[in-house]
């Protein structure tokens, strides 16, 4: 059996490993949560529960409080079936749904519907606790991000239905939003009014931007065996290099180390200048809360990917002498 080797991405990343504290207690109450709504079958239930994503919550918000690290685990878990239910979907069905979710969104106040699918069922009891939480702006910002995941999705179903071949730079263009780190991001600051002078601060969105491909290229690069193993490979970023570089996997594998060193360069470059920015008293403190946050979540991504049974099953030989078989 064919045996590759996963390049060290990211031993220049200055973040350590952290942990929410209210791990694993709260990411049980979620897996409950999910399991009651009985979206999938119980042989799915089971292979969906071994993403232990209440553990890639703890590790990407180590420092939230116990109700909003719970409703971010909600809603890891909610993006992840998201993800898995829209793989067997076809376009127009994807479309429905992120019309049906948009709505959701957009007005929270309106009663269900009978003809709710179980998803929508989901989305609609997690926003109806997150919104209670929510300022004007963290509903803003989350709601803009989700747009931009769930339009991308609906593009990358229509890729699938057409059998579409993308190059690399439009593959990662819309790879950036169906990755679902900027709806990370959002629910990071949902209960603060993060202003705009440090949202849209050119520095703030050139390390926003490096570290999603960060871990877009990290998780390709972890989750290459298992979309193999059920043929969805087409979508990951190695198959789209593979097929217009024309090399083999070592090569495409070679490829993705270069550019995500690139991209830690770039992100890495970026903190000093961050540091030097001088705002008021109240705004620095939330820049400095949300570069931290945006800082960690590449080591939190990479923890993740070899301490859990998504990718990889027995995980820790794998994260030992990074050998995979294919």
């Amino acid at each position: 059996m064919p045996t590759v080797h996963l390049p060290e991405t990211m031993a220049r990343w200055p973040s350590p490993r952290r942990i929410n504290p209210y791990f694993p207690v709260v990411a049980e109450e979620s897996t409950t949560w999910l399991q009651s709504f009985k979206a999938l079958s119980p042989a799915a239930q089971r292979a969906f529960d071994r993403g232990n994503f209440g553990l890639l919550t703890a590790l990407v918000y180590p420092t939230l409080d116990r109700t909003h690290y719970r409703i971010a685990c909600d809603t890891m878990n909610m993006l992840f079936l998201y993800d898995d239910c829209t793989d067997d979907m076809d376009e127009a069905s994807v479309v429905a749904l992120f019309e049906a979710a948009m709505d959701v969104l957009l007005h929270p106040d309106k009663p269900a519907l009978p003809t709710d699918s179980v998803l929508i069922q989901v989305i609609r009891d997690l926003w109806s606790r997150t919104v209670q939480r929510a300022t004007t702006t963290g509903r803003r910002h989350f709601i803009d991000a989700w747009t931009l995941y769930a339009d991308a999705v609906s593009e990358e179903t229509r890729d699938r239905d057409q059998c579409r071949v993308r190059n690399i730079e439009e593959h990662l263009a819309f790879r950036r939003y169906t990755i679902g780190v900027e709806i990370c991001y959002a629910m990071f600051e949902i209960d603060i009014d993060l202003p705009d002078v440090v949202y849209q601060h050119p520095l703030v969105q050139a390390l926003r931007a490096a570290v999603v491909d960060i871990v877009l290229l990290d998780n390709d690069m972890c989750s290459y065996q298992k979309e193999l193993r059920t043929g969805n490979e087409a979508q990951n970023i190695l198959t789209v290099v593979m097929r217009q570089e024309h090399l083999d996997l070592e090569g495409a594998l070679e490829w993705l180390a270069r550019e995500h060193q690139q991209r830690v360069d770039d992100a890495l470059s970026l903190l000093p200048q961050l540091a030097s920015l001088t705002f008021p008293e109240e705004t620095g403190r939330m820049l400095v809360a949300y570069v931290e946050h945006v800082v960690n979540f590449p080591r939190a991504n990479d923890c993740w990917n070899f301490e859990n049974e998504r990718y990889f099953g027995d995980w820790s030989q794998v994260r030992r002498d990074r050998m995979v078989m294919l």
